[in-house]
């Protein structure tokens, strides 16, 4: 029953997804740009950029130096194969870099969108026929249902994207039933 209720929520969102999809991708590549940015003002050296951290920072600085590390050199080859310790490393941005974080951020929103509305099917509690939404996900939106039962549920929603300290993305999405 719960996937019958799921298929129709994806209907009624396929907006609210789309917007979503777009708004994290632009923030996804918001970051591809600042290391771009960082990199060049540094002369493309990602040892100065980005360097592997050390062992002598608190636990929290060292993860979101490694984070940005792996960032990085996801994103950026080197020029050169072999490094000596003092060596600067130069990079060049990849080929495909846009164009693979833009599909992963495309499989991120589908995920989190796809969970969004596992939470709200459990929320519902009952199976559903029918459902609307109305307004935006960011300035409240509100989702109508219609359960099979014949009880009408109307629920608010907002959805607040952050950031973590080691510069992950992620959302929060409080709903609340009206």
């Amino acid at each position: 029953m719960e996937d019958q209720t799921i298929e129709v929520l994806k209907v009624a969102t396929a907006d609210i997804r789309a917007a979503y999809t777009q708004r994290y991708t632009a923030t996804m590549l918001v970051f591809l740009e600042d290391m771009r940015k960082g990199l060049a003002a540094v002369g493309m050296d990602a040892k100065v950029f980005a360097p592997y951290p050390s062992g002598n920072l608190r636990k929290a600085d060292y993860r979101q130096a490694e984070a940005k590390y792996r960032l990085v050199r996801t994103h950026f080859r080197s020029v050169k194969g072999c490094l000596s310790m003092h060596e600067p490393e130069i990079v060049v941005e990849k080929e495909d870099s846009e164009p693979r974080l833009r599909a992963q951020a495309k499989r991120d929103a589908d995920a989190t969108v796809d969970s969004y509305l596992h939470k709200l099917a459990g929320k519902i509690g009952k199976p559903i026929v029918s459902a609307t939404t109305n307004g935006n996900i960011w300035d409240y939106a509100t989702l109508t249902v219609v359960c099979e039962d014949g009880e009408t549920q109307v629920w608010r929603t907002n959805c607040i994207i952050n950031r973590s300290c080691l510069g992950k993305i992620f959302n929060q999405w409080p709903t609340r039933r009206v």
